[in-house]
């Protein structure tokens, strides 16, 4: 509810690039140590994560935009939870685990 209200008075990119800088000020206040540590490989990956997060919260962005119904973006947006894990076994070749609950 809060990006439909906020979407109402800022235009979409700006509304993103503001979330992003923020949040990106907070994750790089408290691991600014660790990011010195990062190999090339691992800054390129970071990179290329975030810039499909980037792509995917426009679309989503876009979409809440041009709808007047929150709950379809709501589905829209939980089914990153399960694509997620599939576009980073294709993209990235990493294991699918169980999660939190599965053993062994």
């Amino acid at each position: 509810m809060f990006s439909t209200m906020a979407l109402r008075g800022l235009p979409p990119l700006l509304f993103l690039g503001v979330r992003f800088v923020l949040a990106g000020g907070i994750v790089g206040a408290f691991g600014f140590g660790q990011r010195r540590t990062l190999a090339i490989r691992g800054l390129a990956s970071a990179s290329l994560s975030g810039l499909v997060m980037s792509v995917a919260m426009i679309c989503w962005i876009e979409g809440l935009r041009h709808t007047d119904n929150i709950g379809v973006g709501a589905f829209i947006r939980s089914l990153g939870n399960i694509v997620a894990p599939l576009l980073g076994r294709v993209l990235f070749k990493s294991e699918l685990t169980g999660g939190a609950g599965s053993r062994g």
